[in-house]
């Protein structure tokens, strides 16, 4: 059966028409949890499981929560010196990456908490995205320094020289479902799309 009410409005009993904007005025969203924070929050991620939620902060810390009791997981992961503008998990879950207002890299273990080597440091002011590549093997950085990088998991080093658009900052990045390509916006209103040598 098919229902017009563009064409046949009064053909509905009341009854039917009550049912009808009882069931297109349910709201498609509620609040199931409610983690508070000690200060502002400016990113989150799920990690693939869902198990885990990271949480950015001002406080410069990543919060972790566990969603099944929705208490904290842990201490936060401390080490950013200002805020944590951004966190992103890898696709298979084991790498946690946040980035911030100092102008830094950070690489997590999830599971344990611990920092995953030193520090990645290149940027000249605050970074304000990232995404890790497919395979994660790579961590793609935005900042408002102009530039957009790339970063070796493995080896903590930039990778090839930065990307740049000139008198813009960049604000945001996203590797493709594939990893053959980047995409970067700005503040000049523009999305580029990077082919990345190899398809890495």
């Amino acid at each position: 059966q098919r229902v017009a009410l563009a064409e046949a409005p009064d053909a509905l009993s009341r009854e039917a028409q009550g049912s009808l904007l009882q069931t297109l005025n349910r709201p498609f969203h509620r609040i199931t949890r409610h983690l508070t924070h000690t200060d502002g929050v400016r990113g989150v991620a799920f990690s693939p499981d869902r198990a885990l939620l990271a949480a950015a902060g001002d406080d410069g810390r990543v919060t972790l929560w566990d969603l099944a009791s929705g208490e904290q997981r842990g201490r936060p992961l401390a080490g950013h010196e200002d805020w944590v503008q951004d966190v992103a998990f890898s696709r298979d879950g084991t790498i946690l990456a946040s980035v911030g207002r100092d102008r830094t890299v950070r690489l997590w273990d999830p599971a344990t908490g611990e920092p995953r080597g030193a520090p990645m440091a290149g940027h000249t002011d605050a970074i304000t995205g990232l995404a890790i590549h497919p395979d994660g093997s790579l961590v793609a950085t935005a900042s408002q320094d102009g530039t957009a990088r790339l970063w070796d998991v493995a080896s903590g080093r930039q990778r090839g020289a930065a990307m740049t658009q000139p008198g813009a900052e960049f604000w945001s990045v996203d590797f493709s479902p594939d990893g053959s390509m980047l995409a970067t916006v700005g503040s000049d209103g523009s999305v580029r799309l990077w082919a990345l040598a190899g398809g890495l």
